[in-house]
């Protein structure tokens, strides 16, 4: 009998605090199946980069038997700079630097690395060369890190990317909205807040609960979901995550939006990065309500 460790999570997430004994039958009755399904029967080893892997994704796939293993680098680096080790659960994070890579984080925040994988320099644009590599060799790469009580590394965000609250406060919102799109309902979410006094959100919800919501008279009014049990639900992994931020973090208004930001709409890139000033015009009047 299988004794779900942590009821909020499905059994395939549960899947990874089971004994090993348990996984084995598991696997052999359902999760080869899954692989299989999935194309994946062969893979041993997988790997991620390019954007941040939440977590709650990097364990479903190891509770299938599918480990993935997370690195970040750049072009410029020609080579990965960290990566997280195989048969340890670090997930949320990029892990350790990779042996024979210097890498740094500056004091705001910023992974520097330097060496013989660095580049030499952009082809005929010493101006921007400059620009990326300073005049001690550190590759200046654009990404917010810190280091977590375990020694790994876990990426902020993107420095360009970073807000300023009116009182002066900085805030890396994609961590922070990686952690509230862990929740089962919610798919995407945009923070804002620069240059205001507090942060908020625009939060869309995942197909299901959207069939659930569109089953409900008067659920939507314009572009907002205004059903109040989904407003409550979503209120109630708000809260759950602020708990565990600091003050000028905390997300403290928050639309649910009635449909998902789409690439058609340019609200996304080809390669699903939302275009912050897209989504801030799109929804100007939501966004407004929030400091009236």
């Amino acid at each position: 009998m299988w004794v779900l460790k942590r009821p909020g999570l499905s059994l395939l997430e549960n899947l990874w605090d089971i004994d090993r004994a348990q996984w084995i039958l598991a696997d052999r009755l359902v999760l080869s199946k899954v692989r299989t399904a999935l194309g994946l029967r062969r893979a041993t080893v997988l790997a991620s980069g390019a954007a941040v892997l939440p977590v709650h994704v990097t364990r479903w796939f190891h509770s299938l038997g599918c480990e993935i293993l997370e690195v970040f680098g750049q072009t410029e680096s020609t080579a990965i700079i960290f990566m997280t080790e195989k048969g340890k659960d670090q997930a949320g994070s990029v892990g350790s630097t990779v042996r024979g890579i210097e890498v740094k984080i500056a004091e705001d925040g910023e992974v520097l690395t330097r060496g013989r994988s660095v580049f030499k320099g952009y082809f005929k644009n010493p101006e921007a060369t400059a620009q990326t590599i300073d005049a001690e060799g550190w590759l200046h790469t654009g990404d917010l890190a810190e280091t977590t009580a375990q020694g790994v590394t876990r990426i902020r965000g993107r420095k360009k990317e970073i807000m300023k609250t009116s009182g002066g406060k900085i805030v890396a919102p994609l961590h922070i909205e990686e952690e509230l799109k862990a929740a089962p309902i919610i798919s995407q979410v945009c923070l804002v807040g620069d240059g205001r006094k507090f942060i908020s959100a625009l939060i869309t919800l995942t197909e299901g609960k959207m069939l659930e919501v569109s089953k409900s008279s008067g659920s939507v009014k314009a572009e907002r979901v205004v059903l109040p049990a989904v407003v409550k639900e979503v209120q109630a992994y708000v809260d759950q995550l602020n708990r565990n931020l600091a003050s000028y973090e905390q997300v403290k208004k928050f639309a649910v939006l009635s449909k998902e930001f789409s690439i058609e709409r340019g609200e996304m890139t080809p390669t699903l990065k939302m275009k912050r000033n897209v989504i801030e015009a799109t929804y100007q009047s939501i966004i407004d309500s929030f400091y009236t």
